[in-house]
């Protein structure tokens, strides 16, 4: 939304003219500049506080993650299915046969498929 500077400048000036009158007197200058002022010095000071809880918690959930990583025993071995993770030492993988008939070897009209687990991820093969 845009607001064009007439717009604005009636506003100041409604905002200064506490007394309606039509014009600003010192009086009205100054009382307003300093309300203005002290709001948003509170503005200011509110929104420090919400940085500095943001800060707190960024800070708390990089500790958590370093110690995560810390714990977390990475090798260089992708699993085909899910590139984007890694399969990590002692990880389990959970292999569930769906089908599997006529699983000689040579035959190439043998039908498996099965679906992979591994790290909260699953995948399901597509029938052979």
């Amino acid at each position: 939304m845009r607001v064009d500077f007439e717009t604005i400048c009636d506003n100041i000036i409604v905002n200064l003219d506490i007394n309606n009158d039509g014009h600003i007197s010192l009086d009205e200058f100054v009382d307003s500049f300093y309300t203005q002022k002290r709001e948003l010095i509170e503005e200011v000071e509110a929104l420090e506080l919400s940085i500095k809880d943001a800060q707190q918690r960024e800070e708390a959930i990089m500790i958590k993650l370093e110690e995560l990583e810390k714990t977390e025993k990475r090798t260089n071995n992708r699993h085909p299915v899910f590139t984007e993770w890694f399969i990590m030492q002692n990880s389990i993988l959970s292999v569930h046969i769906i089908d599997a008939r006529d699983l000689r070897p040579g035959n190439r009209l043998a039908n498996a498929q099965v679906r992979l687990s591994i790290e909260g991820q699953s995948s399901k093969t597509q029938k052979v």
